[in-house]
């Protein structure tokens, strides 16, 4: 992910595009306030225990690398994340969008996943 991105709060409007796009299926935005989203949110289902905490794994790693950690939690075979930035007040940043899609490429490539 580059670390070019914007970490300023989109407005509502480029994050309604912008979870229309393939890259960020199934995200949702949360919490609308008057100046614009509070979060991104998915919850990602696996077949197995296993297969959601290998999700977690892989992309814990790159979380940590980029600093920028999502708000999860893990329940048996599934994961439900909350993306957003503290550095735009809890809004909704390119860094959080870019987080999303890594992450739905990162359930992606494990089998079993939606």
């Amino acid at each position: 992910m580059p670390t070019t991105l914007s970490r300023q709060a989109l407005s509502a409007d480029a994050l309604t595009a912008a979870i229309q796009q393939e890259a960020h299926a199934g995200w949702q935005l949360e919490g609308a306030a008057d100046t614009g989203p509070t979060s991104l949110t998915k919850t990602y289902i696996f077949t197995t225990f296993e297969q959601a905490m290998a999700f977690m794994q892989s992309v814990a790693a790159q979380c940590t690398a980029l600093n920028h950690h999502p708000d999860w939690c893990n329940v048996f075979n599934r994961v439900t994340v909350r993306l957003s930035s503290w550095e735009s007040e809890h809004r909704v940043t390119e860094f959080d969008l870019a987080l999303a899609r890594l992450m739905n490429e990162a359930a992606a490539a494990l089998s079993g996943s939606r």
